[in-house]
């Protein structure tokens, strides 16, 4: 629970500050930024949980004994989902003891949108767990791709004076409408248009990872 600690207090702190005093709005803009990032951190959470169940055939061995795909699936996101809103919770309880306890966010709805972020990258890590069989190749994927999505994204700056290229790459990054959606969610404002786009997102990727629970029942080996 330290790395959304240190982000808090030492990447926003800094960010943040004006005049020798954090400033609460650019605070709560970073705060949700760096939520974006423990959310991306559960692909990574997810691959190594798929993985442990996959070298030692224990999701083999638990779909053969008759645990129903669905409550497999949903078992495998439900602790990850609820170590995510720890450390968001970390994050934001740093960030507000910044502030002066003086920052303003709408914590539940926030809550179920973390929530929500959350079992999209849960889910494409399954994905990419049952889907790509090397583990070497796997991990070179996902190292790749890291970096340019969480940076691509508004995570912890706007994008809004950004070169054109870059802004067409925020427009194509699910990461870029999740944010929005967030800072939405804590600023209590109605969105009903992200609401939508990062809903579908998520459901459409919790199916693809419910699929690829079927290749649990086969693939075992880590090469």
């Amino acid at each position: 629970m330290s790395e959304p600690a240190f982000y808090g207090l030492f990447v926003v702190g800094g960010l943040a500050s004006f005049g020798g005093r954090v400033e609460p709005a650019t605070a709560l803009f970073l705060a949700v930024g760096v939520m974006g990032i423990q959310c991306v951190g559960m692909l990574s959470s997810m691959i190594y949980r798929w993985t442990l169940e996959r070298k030692w055939s224990l999701g083999c061995l638990k779909l053969a004994s008759g645990v129903p795909r669905l409550g497999y699936f949903l078992g495998m996101l439900a602790v990850p989902v609820l170590q995510l809103l720890v450390r968001a919770s970390v994050a934001l309880a740093t960030v507000w003891a910044l502030c002066g306890f003086s920052l303003r966010a709408q914590l539940g709805p926030l809550a179920v949108g973390v929530a929500l972020v959350g079992v999209f990258w849960a889910s494409l890590g399954c994905a990419l767990t049952a889907l790509i069989r090397s583990y070497r190749v796997r991990d070179f994927v996902v190292s790749l791709a890291l970096t340019p999505l969480m940076f691509s994204a508004p995570t912890l700056y706007s994008l809004d004076q950004a070169p054109a290229f870059l802004q067409t790459l925020s427009c194509a990054n699910p990461l870029t409408w999740q944010l929005g959606y967030l800072r939405a969610c804590a600023a209590g404002e109605e969105r009903p248009e992200l609401l939508a786009v990062a809903a579908s997102m998520t459901l459409a990727m919790a199916v693809v990872g419910y699929l690829s629970t079927g290749r649990m029942r086969t693939v075992s080996n880590e090469g």
